[in-house]
């Protein structure tokens, strides 16, 4: 996680969180280690929402990446549900 959370205060704005078993869990252990305590994490509830958060949060030239730290149970059917969810979510900004 220490490579994460020097990743996250070096390139990152903020991290968006899908709402999951360990989410709070992984976010609080990241406040640990980030040297920015003022760091923007936010947790939404679908991609959607992920998707539609970090397109009005980002600004021309940013990135977006979607990183699925860990398995999204109860979320998606599998990964590439949660793969073609996002696709979906992105191709709807449009």
């Amino acid at each position: 996680m220490s490579e994460w959370a020097k990743t996250i205060n070096e390139k990152a704005k903020g991290v968006i969180f899908l709402k999951g078993e360990g989410t709070e869990k992984i976010i609080s252990e990241l406040k640990k280690l980030l040297s920015d305590p003022e760091k923007e994490f936010t947790v939404v509830d679908s991609m959607g929402k992920a998707v539609e958060l970090a397109k009005n949060s980002a600004d021309p030239g940013d990135v977006v990446l979607l990183s699925p730290g860990t398995a999204s149970f109860g979320l998606f059917i599998n990964k590439f549900d949660r793969g073609n969810k996002f696709k979906e979510a992105v191709m709807s900004l449009k």
